[in-house]
């Protein structure tokens, strides 16, 4: 078990990031809800060029995708960007180094970095999509059309687009969000507490009426029916 402080009397990271998320709970949990959003926004525009017809998408009535707010949140939490984030030390320690090494280690470092951004998100819709699959009875996509796939859940291609959207989000945007959602007031904090347990009951209340009418009917209900553009 790690130790509250280190020999110099100080909290360690992990205990400070640990302390860092419990005092702005409500701000992480509304940036799960931000990014959960553009999630939706980011599928229902890609299917919609895709097919050419709008697609009701995600398991939720909520225009909400939480494995992108899950995958964000978590990434942002575990990894942060680049040099200010968990490999940071090693970044620090590669400044010393000689110019030819030092490239050699920062590009080490950065692949380090893409890959892991990669694979978490991949894993979480691997893990969803196999949930969604075997316990609850339904598909909410299938990659099986394509040849990189694994068990139609997910496939190599958008693994690596996940890789690169995630890694640049959190090299642009994460750092920035993080220290909003820090620097927030008492009475900040409050309301976005409060925000964040209405936005949380509403989903709550979303995914029990979902299952209930997956149980009793043994289809997902479909908000809206699909409509061509053309």
């Amino acid at each position: 078990m790690a130790k509250r402080v280190s020999s110099a009397g100080r909290e360690l990271p992990l205990r400070r990031r640990d302390r860092r998320l419990q005092n702005n709970f409500g701000g992480y949990t509304l940036l799960f809800f931000l990014f959960s959003f553009y999630g939706w926004l980011l599928e229902t525009a890609h299917f919609a060029i895709r097919w050419s017809k709008l697609t009701d998408r995600g398991f939720l009535c909520l225009p909400l995708c939480p494995i992108y707010g899950f995958s964000m949140l978590a990434a942002g939490l575990a990894l942060g960007s680049p040099r200010k984030g968990t490999l940071r030390p090693l970044f620090e320690r590669a400044k010393r180094l000689r110019p030819a090494a030092r490239g050699a280690a920062y590009g080490g470092l950065l692949l380090l970095y893409y890959v892991f951004a990669a694979a978490l998100p991949a894993g979480a819709e691997l893990a969803v999509g196999a949930f969604c699959d075997k316990v609850l009875g339904i598909r909410l996509w299938n990659y099986s059309y394509k040849e990189t796939n694994l068990f139609g859940y997910i496939t190599v291609d958008r693994t690596l687009v996940w890789g690169i959207l995630l890694a640049l989000l959190l090299t642009l945007v994460w750092e920035p969000l993080r220290e909003n959602v820090c620097a927030l007031s008492p009475a900040a904090k409050r309301r976005a507490n409060t925000a964040a347990a209405v936005l949380a009951a509403l989903t709550l209340i979303d995914y029990a009426f979902n299952l209930i009418w997956l149980a009793k009917t043994g289809t997902h209900f479909i908000l809206f029916v699909s409509r061509n553009f053309f």
